[in-house]
């Protein structure tokens, strides 16, 4: 996969909300009172529709348009999935990995002849 592809689905400017999220996102995780962490996808998605395009009108000075609002929301997806991807290839690099090397077959002959 071209990870220029990627970059250029995302504006740059916008990767400081995608930390925004990213950090709400630990934030709400670590929350006693949320006991449904499969929500915090759906609360990510529905802040990052309201954030992105204020942070868009209001901090890169972009008109309030229909263009605008339509950018902002397919902006907001993006940065949404990616912290969600993210989150979920940190979360499986660090648990999953270890249960993998601890189930690990001592025998190394993984191919029958």
């Amino acid at each position: 996969m071209d990870w220029n592809l990627i970059t250029d689905l995302i504006r740059p400017e916008l990767l400081v909300v995608g930390g925004f999220l990213y950090s709400l996102g630990a934030f709400l995780k670590l929350l006693p009172t949320l006991k449904v962490n499969w929500a915090i996808p759906y609360i990510l998605l529905g802040v990052s529709i309201v954030v992105t395009p204020l942070y868009m009108a209001l901090v890169l000075k972009a008109a309030w348009s229909v263009e605008l609002l339509v950018s902002g929301l397919i902006q907001a997806v993006i940065l949404a999935a990616l912290c969600v991807f993210t989150n979920q290839l940190y979360v499986q690099i660090k648990e999953n990995r270890l249960t993998d090397t601890q189930q690990a077959p001592t025998d190394m002959t993984y191919w029958e002849d």
